[in-house]
């Protein structure tokens, strides 16, 4: 039987090529027809932001080994890792194709510089240019690029404005500490029962002051929970392991 396969299970193509040329080759007798169907597949690489979508049949006549499509590259202005994507052959007619051979990776070298192009010309003079690049604005360039990446803007704005919890919290605790100092623990002057923080009133001085107390100490435990909440979910939307595997991929 005639087998179809790819020529090497990985390719490469830089950014600025366009495209890449992939070669189909076969064999075994190469008597006769053989067909088989390719299709591109996502990878870490994303159909229409690194790469075109393609796909096609490939076929071989009589005495023909070799064969070569060619797919589309995204040619970009933003600076991203060494991408790949795949392209997979099927529905073999004529042939066989062997699940080891029948898929190849084709990693797309970015020709961008990181964090952005914006300083391109300032760092094709040299370390005199390099010295000339505002840190500041080096430093905005690495952020919008970062937060541009799926799902880590609006990770990053959460956790900024729910991480304030923390501080409000801390906040209460300062205020409560002084609250329970001046007014549910001062029987030395019991102007300060004025001053207490109560659901309902009793007939007793010592009982209000037990119920401040307790409302105080409930108003201390309840937003404990909610903070503890917080972090965990924090830990499942793991902004610092989205942005390292962006940066690392």
């Amino acid at each position: 039987d005639n087998i179809v396969q790819f020529s090497s299970p990985v390719y490469f193509a830089e950014e600025s090529e366009e495209a890449v040329t992939i070669d189909v080759i076969r064999l075994g007798t190469l008597a006769g027809t053989s067909r088989v169907r390719w299709d591109t597949q996502d990878s870490s690489a994303k159909a229409g932001q690194k790469y075109r979508v393609g796909s096609g049949t490939v076929t071989f006549s009589e005495g023909e080994y070799r064969k070569s499509i060619v797919v589309e590259v995204v040619q970009d202005e933003t600076w991203s890792p060494t991408l790949d994507f795949k392209v997979v052959l099927s529905d073999p007619e004529g042939c066989i194709c062997v699940s080891d051979n029948k898929t190849c990776r084709i990693k797309i070298i970015d020709d961008d510089l990181f964090p952005s192009n914006k300083y391109k010309d300032k760092l094709e003079k040299g370390s005199e240019g390099i010295e000339q690049i505002n840190q500041w604005g080096l430093f905005a360039e690495y952020c919008k690029l970062n937060l541009g990446h799926e799902g880590l803007l609006w990770r990053t704005v959460l956790t900024i404005c729910l991480d304030q919890m923390h501080n409000i919290y801390l906040f209460f605790l300062l205020k409560a500490r002084t609250y329970l100092v001046n007014a549910v623990f001062n029987t030395h002057h019991p102007e300060s029962r004025d001053d207490l923080l109560l659901l309902w009133h009793t007939d007793g001085e010592m009982d209000d002051r037990v119920e401040a107390a307790m409302l105080v100490g409930a108003m201390y435990v309840l937003p404990m929970v909610v903070l503890h909440m917080w972090d965990y979910a924090k830990i499942i939307m793991d902004v610092e392991g989205h942005s390292r595997v962006f940066l690392q991929t």
